[in-house]
């Protein structure tokens, strides 16, 4: 996860392809689901990489390590993250800003 988190602040395609098993899936609130590393890895790159004046921390979400990206003390994106044998397997993203409104940071 450390690894994975890294390779988003630094907008790192290769490492982020890197850290997810070959048969990845992504279900986004609004967009669906994504199967594979070469698609899950552009939408991780989209929602998460590169975007100015936030951050990523890792968080706890529904009990386990997570993401969130964060603005200004809200947060944008949170994504939920399994794991088995080192790879991320999937990851439950949410984006909607009403399911989001509980995310706030002081």
């Amino acid at each position: 996860m450390r690894e994975f988190v890294e390779a988003c602040r630094a907008s790192d395609l290769a490492a982020i392809r890197a850290a997810l098993a070959a048969e990845v899936i992504a279900v986004c609130d609004g967009r669906g689901v994504v199967h594979g590393a070469g698609p899950v890895s552009g939408l991780v790159a989209e929602l998460l990489c590169g975007q100015p004046g936030t951050s990523l921390t890792v968080e706890s979400v529904n009990g386990s390590d997570g993401l969130a990206l964060w603005r200004a003390g809200q947060a944008l994106v949170v994504v939920a993250v399994d794991v088995a044998a080192a790879r991320i397997t999937a990851l439950w993203i949410v984006l909607s800003p009403a399911k989001l409104r509980g995310w706030r940071r002081g």
